[in-house]
């Protein structure tokens, strides 16, 4: 294994063990169907994510608002923009989506920005 492996065993068990188990809902446009008249399709992201509220000196009004929730996600596919999922009794969408990758191998988490 190399070091950034064991990074990333290392944040999933701490993640697992202090977040909680999430579904994230992906909604995009797919065909009509007559039956339904649907158009639209979903798709599940699941995983396992720690959420904490951003520190007063990172709400700056603008891109990062108060309220908005930070997550460290943990899973196998990474969650995008304009995800929802319930969180703590609320529905969050996601605004932004930044994988932390030192080295450019191995994806040890996904730092992920939420508002309700």
């Amino acid at each position: 294994m190399t070091f950034y492996t064991d990074m990333r065993d290392l944040a999933s068990e701490l993640i697992t063990e202090f977040g909680q188990s999430v579904t994230f809902t992906r909604t995009t446009a797919g065909a009509y169907t007559p039956g339904t008249g649907v158009t639209t399709t979903s798709t599940t992201v699941r995983g396992k994510m720690f959420v904490e509220l951003y520190g007063v000196g990172q709400v700056d009004g603008t891109t990062v608002l108060a309220g908005d929730m930070k997550g460290l996600f943990s899973g196998t596919t990474a969650p995008a923009t304009g995800d929802t999922s319930p969180i703590n009794g609320k529905t969050y969408r996601v605004e932004q989506v930044a994988p932390v990758n030192p080295a450019g191998t191995t994806v040890v988490y996904y730092d992920l920005q939420l508002r309700a």
